[in-house]
């Protein structure tokens, strides 16, 4: 709702924020000029709306000067939302209102069922899309809700104007802030809902549409690499290019590079920068040459995979005592679990010295086997593996092993009866 106040200026009431109350028995039919203005506020907005149209459809003047304030209903629907009031439950709770300018969105996102539609993409729209999806819909309309997705119900009700006068003054929901709905919260948002209004109203830096200030790019910003003639002047760039905000990084990708990357080597054809922009994450930047093995391991699969590809890659995964052969990796974690599991080593040259009846049970090499098999997951998951690392954690395992195996069939001190 907007409100406009005595200067002139306006500032967004919100009835659906925590707080907001229904309202009691036979409040609704109260007169206009009778009705106190702040409680008309703190209504859901379905309620302000069944109260004006059930009073003639508005203008109306509620309360009298000079607190009271002229309500009408715009010709414009305002999208609203509510949350299911217990999990599972079909019965709408906390009412809220999405946030921020919005994105168009795709025809095949408005064919979309809305069982079928998640909510976060549906609060990445903009305003009138949303509204144009749910026109000719049930209302309150279920969104989402398969396969464990959040669920909540939208509406398109008129939105309220109000002037002549300010009751109080609140966040407005043209421009919901995403804390009044963060889990745990009286409203208790799912944290994709969260996401969507938080990226709504505070888009990120994203290299195109969304940009720092271009008056405050470094001097260097509009020299592409193909610009740097002498050795000199590319050390100079890299030294200015790592100092740089990353926002500007990503835009000068975008600008001067190619599939993402830019590189600038000396005239030795060493690389001197290698940056690119992560497969998985389109706004996050790398530096090859900042990178060390903490933060490739944070790294997603196809970030890393692509490094040996990359001008410096191989020389950085050598220096690092990185390998991309996965399955090498994998094989040495096999061998040992089929020293486990098949031969029974003994402790001294990895070959069995004891009969079948005397092997291990299963139920003692279990702890061991599960070991590797989070070992092959891990490396499995990776694109680069240490290779040192991988050795030494086998080298750890299979010394634990060895001990357990040397004793697992050592018996006990026999029980003897005392007699006095």
């Amino acid at each position: 709702m907007v409100i406009s106040n005595f200067w002139g200026g306006s500032v967004g009431l919100s009835s659906n924020q925590p707080g907001w109350a229904m309202p009691a028995v036979g409040e609704l039919n109260i007169a206009p000029a009778a009705l106190d203005p702040s409680k008309f506020l703190s209504w859901p907005r379905a309620e302000q709306v069944k109260y004006i149209n059930q009073h003639g459809g508005g203008p109306l003047e509620i309360g009298t000067p000079p607190n009271g304030m002229s309500v009408s209903l715009a010709a414009k629907p305002t999208v609203l939302l509510q949350l299911p009031a217990t999990p599972g439950s079909n019965v709408a709770g906390q009412e809220f209102s999405p946030g921020g300018p919005g994105r168009d969105a795709t025809p095949l996102e408005l064919a979309t069922s809305p069982t079928l539609l998640d909510p976060a993409v549906f609060l990445s729209w903009k305003r009138e899309d949303q509204a144009a999806y749910l026109e000719g819909k049930a209302s309150p309309l279920v969104l989402g809700g398969q396969n464990g997705q959040s669920r909540i119900f939208a509406s398109a009700v008129p939105d309220v104007q109000a002037g002549a006068g300010i009751i109080q003054e609140t966040s407005g929901d043209h421009e919901p802030i995403p804390y009044y709905h963060l889990n745990g919260s009286a409203a208790g948002s799912p944290s994709s809902i969260v996401a969507a209004s938080a990226e709504a109203l505070f888009p990120s830096l994203n290299g195109g549409s969304n940009i720092l200030p271009v008056e405050e790019r470094p001097a260097l910003f509009n020299t592409p690499p193909s610009g740097l003639a002498s050795d000199a002047a590319k050390h100079d760039f890299v030294q200015d290019f790592n100092s740089w905000h990353s926002g500007y990084q990503l835009e000068y990708i975008k600008t001067h590079g190619t599939n993402g990357v830019i590189s600038i080597s000396d005239q030795n054809n060493k690389a001197l920068l290698t940056a690119f922009i992560s497969e998985t994450k389109p706004n996050k930047v790398y530096v090859l040459q900042s990178l060390d093995k903490n933060t490739i391991a944070t790294m997603s699969k196809a970030d890393q995979v692509r490094i040996p590809t990359l001008p410096g890659g191989t020389a950085l995964i050598e220096a690092l005592q990185l390998s991309a052969d996965v399955a090498a990796q994998i094989a040495k974690v096999n061998a040992l679990v089929s020293l486990i599991s098949v031969l029974q080593p003994d402790k001294v040259n990895g070959t069995t010295n004891k009969t079948p009846s005397q092997l291990m049970p299963a139920a003692d090499q279990k702890p061991f086997l599960d070991q590797l098999e989070l070992l092959k997951k891990q490396i499995g998951n990776s694109g680069l593996i240490g290779s040192v690392d991988v050795e030494t954690k086998i080298k750890d395992l299979k010394d634990r092993f060895d001990r357990a195996f040397a004793f697992f069939d050592v018996k006990g001190p026999k029980q003897e009866t005392a007699y006095m």
